[in-house]
């Protein structure tokens, strides 16, 4: 190997190991909060989305190629989480560009949709959803809903009825905790 491709297999070791972390910590964070009834801590938000922004600029996107799987999809989280709606729609971008061996397109799907919910624009997977004031999961508003399932089926998506039956058994206690906070 040449030393351009020694260095670029350093960097992208050690953005694969870096991103690793921080989805660590985001998914330990989010259970903890999750259960706890408390929101997810900013700061950490913050620090993960400034990692990436530098990790991008050193490597490009995250690819599977580059940082493996579990590492690419842990930069999609980052981004998907982020509050810097200027760096999500760039990343998307950088996401669209890529072939399918590159990025998941289920990720890019969820973070296409909350880029376009950003933009308050309709979604087109579905994957943007609230909670009534009865607990019930419901979607945000979708561009065609008729041709939803076809799109979701597409970037390798559930249907909407497995999504939301996952989403009740991962937050069963979603509805109580609505009631508390509605007052209902």
């Amino acid at each position: 190997m040449n030393n351009l491709k020694s260095s670029d297999h350093f960097r992208f070791v050690e953005a694969e190991k870096k991103l690793n972390e921080m989805a660590a910590i985001y998914r330990r964070m989010h259970e903890i909060c999750r259960l706890n009834g408390r929101k997810v801590d900013e700061a950490i938000v913050n620090d993960n989305t400034e990692s990436l922004r530098i990790i991008v600029e050193d490597i490009g996107w995250p690819t599977i190629p580059k940082v493996r799987r579990e590492a690419s999809n842990a930069a999609w989280l980052i981004a998907y989480h982020s509050n810097d709606v200027a760096l999500q729609d760039k990343w998307l971008e950088l996401m669209k560009a890529c072939s399918t061996k590159e990025v998941s397109k289920d990720c890019e799907a969820y973070l296409e949709d909350r880029v376009l919910r950003n933009h308050g624009r309709l979604q087109i997977y579905g994957t943007e959803f609230t909670v009534s004031k009865d607990g019930v999961f419901e979607t945000y508003p979708i561009a065609n809903p008729a041709d939803v399932e076809r799109r979701r089926r597409e970037a390798g998506l559930d249907t909407l009825d497995e999504h939301f039956q996952r989403l009740r058994s991962e937050y069963p206690e979603i509805k109580p905790k609505m009631a508390e906070k509605t007052g209902t």
